[in-house]
């Protein structure tokens, strides 16, 4: 497992009770987790499935809907923990998906990784998680996963303030004051400690994002290099891209969304 910077904040922020709490309890689809699910069904019916950075379990009970034959994965302990205690008797396990050690070559049919999760590592890391996940595809087998768009890659000066909730009752506006003015004061310490990791090449970008608070490191790329990529890891096109709202991004269609989602077969 890689000791880089990347690594050591974004395992800090997701192995925290907060985000662990946060994750933990989630448990709908977006839409185009919802599109890219039923695009592949029949491989996830004829699994096994595996879930990488499965989180808190957000997406096990649709998968397992569709194939009981599922293993999730997280590389944050207190995570599979968590889904442990949610899911008794399914299979979890702490492992990274840069090196899939107890995975078996060509062993799995549907493979997800949701969130953006592949962006949790540097970029040599985001294209080692392509070839593992090759790797224990079988031919024929899917891979589905969605990723930042770097061609909307946010200002190095962008600075979001959290969501603020309005109140006319006296003490419930007070607890949501402190509670803003807290995120507001963690968001500002990230984003001075970490704006000056940022990395913007072609090739990718390395983002400060303002997922928790500003408390990780995330990997954007164009959706031309990341179709690049998949092929160079020995993905077949045609690539099937789906948008935020669900829709499937035709061939000519520019893509203006923050995060894409990619159906690529093996």
């Amino acid at each position: 497992m890689s000791n880089n910077v990347v690594d050591e904040v974004n395992q800090a922020t997701m192995r925290s009770k907060a985000t662990v709490a946060y994750y933990g309890t989630q448990d709908e689809l977006t839409p185009n987790e919802i599109a890219v699910l039923k695009a592949a069904e029949a491989a996830i019916s004829q699994g096994p499935v595996l879930d990488l950075g499965v989180g808190g379990g957000r997406t096990t009970g649709h998968l397992l809907a569709l194939n009981r034959d599922y293993r999730g994965i997280d590389y944050a302990e207190e995570m599979v923990e968590r889904c442990r205690a949610r899911f008794p008797g399914v299979a979890f396990e702490r492992g990274d998906a840069r090196e899939l050690s107890s995975v078996a070559d060509a062993s799995c049919g549907f493979v997800f990784f949701s969130c953006n999760g592949i962006g949790m590592v540097d970029f040599p890391g985001r294209r080692r998680i392509l070839q593992e996940v090759a790797r224990v595809l079988r031919p024929g087998g899917f891979f589905a996963f969605s990723f930042h768009n770097q061609d909307q890659v946010p200002a190095a000066d962008d600075f979001r303030l959290p969501h603020w909730e309005l109140s006319f009752n006296p003490a419930r506006a007070l607890v949501r004051t402190t509670r803003f003015a807290r995120r507001v004061a963690t968001r500002w310490r990230n984003r001075r400690r970490l704006l000056p990791l940022e990395q913007r090449t072609a090739e990718y970008a390395l983002i400060n994002d303002p997922c928790q608070d500003y408390g990780t490191m995330l990997c954007y790329v164009t959706l031309a290099n990341q179709l690049r990529h998949l092929e160079e890891a020995g993905f077949a096109g045609p690539f099937r891209v789906f948008a935020l709202d669900g829709h499937e991004l035709g061939a000519s269609e520019i893509p203006t969304d923050y995060s894409l989602t990619v159906l690529a077969r093996k």
